[in-house]
């Protein structure tokens, strides 16, 4: 893509260093009913025990193999779980099978987010959450709603007003506020430095400022996806009572995420941002890495791309699934 006319790259540097004050979005700020839960792993459960009366004398003159204990697994009843599924561009695509396979699993989710691209998958599944409402609602997406093609060949970033009929066709009047599932996405106030977290209002409305984020979009409106503030999510998770975190990593070898001959500016913020997010992941409790080799900006791998999702995830998922004893 040709250079992008966006917030300066010295300002993107700020957003990836996290060095902006963290607040709600005005007139969405909520304060929570129920104090935060405790945001380490829930104590472990010691095996029950038992008046025990003296041992009669075996009979036989070998002595008696010990039966195999197995260790109790550790309690998840009042686990609540969140997650977050990462930023990657086209690659989000892949968020879209990971959610089949996690509904699939019946993984419990009690909170869900998502940083840049993948917010939309987040918050397609969070207002309706099917097996394959994010795929069905994202297919209707086609390639010339992520690229603009200028007079002389090239191509420029997409401006989000023009995907205001979309967000109105999947979303309509249904509010963030009454979601099934709780949803948030971040976003970063250029004028003010500050990363907002939108968890109320409109879907629609709240969309565009959670996906805008270089090569694909511009700017909208003075904001940009807070892409790169896994920080934010997890202490806002864990604020709101989630026990548990799951982040979904689609950006793995971050050399391939665009193509070479990119502009440098877009090359070095998606290098930042990944680095920065590999920096973050011990906030969370699991990862679940979703290898993909495609750049960020390849409109015509999406469905390899799920596909790609479905099958890391029911592979990826079944230590977690042991972990929380649903396997």
């Amino acid at each position: 893509m040709n250079s992008i006319r966006f917030p300066l790259i010295l300002l993107s540097l700020a957003v990836l260093a996290g060095c902006q004050s963290v607040k709600k979005a005005p007139g969405r700020e909520t304060r929570p009913t129920t104090p935060p839960a405790s945001t380490g792993a829930p104590p472990p459960v010691s095996a029950p025990t038992a008046d025990v009366d003296e041992p009669a004398p075996p009979t036989s003159e070998e002595p008696l193999a010990p039966e195999p204990v197995t260790p109790p697994r550790p309690e998840t009843r009042a686990a609540k779980i969140g997650l977050i599924l990462g930023p990657g561009g086209m690659r989000a695509w892949a968020h879209a099978g990971v959610l089949q396979e996690i509904h699939r699993s019946q993984l419990p989710i009690q909170f869900i987010a998502g940083l840049e691209m993948g917010a939309l998958p987040a918050a397609l599944y969070s207002a309706k959450p099917q097996a394959f409402e994010p795929e069905w609602q994202m297919s209707k997406l086609k390639d010339e709603d992520f690229v603009r093609r200028t007079l002389i060949g090239g191509s420029q970033a997409v401006d989000l007003k023009d995907w205001r009929p979309y967000f109105q066709a999947q979303f309509g009047a249904t509010r963030i506020d009454d979601a099934r599932i709780p949803f948030a996405c971040l976003t970063y106030q250029n004028e003010k430095q500050q990363i907002l977290i939108l968890n109320k209002g409109g879907y629609a409305q709240a969309m565009p400022f959670c996906l805008s984020y270089p090569p694909i979009f511009r700017g909208y409106e003075g904001h940009m996806a807070a892409a790169s503030q896994l920080t934010v999510l997890a202490k806002y998770m864990r604020q709101k009572g989630a026990t548990h975190l799951i982040y979904v990593d689609v950006l793995g070898d971050r050399g391939r995420l665009l193509p070479a001959r990119g502009d440098e500016n877009v090359q070095l913020i998606w290098n930042l941002t990944q680095a920065h997010l590999t920096s973050q992941a011990t906030l969370v409790d699991d990862v679940l890495r979703i290898p993909l080799s495609d750049e960020i900006t390849s409109f015509s791998r999406r469905r390899d791309m799920i596909k790609q999702g479905k099958e890391a995830a029911a592979k990826g998922l079944k230590p977690i699934l042991k972990k929380y004893g649903l396997d």
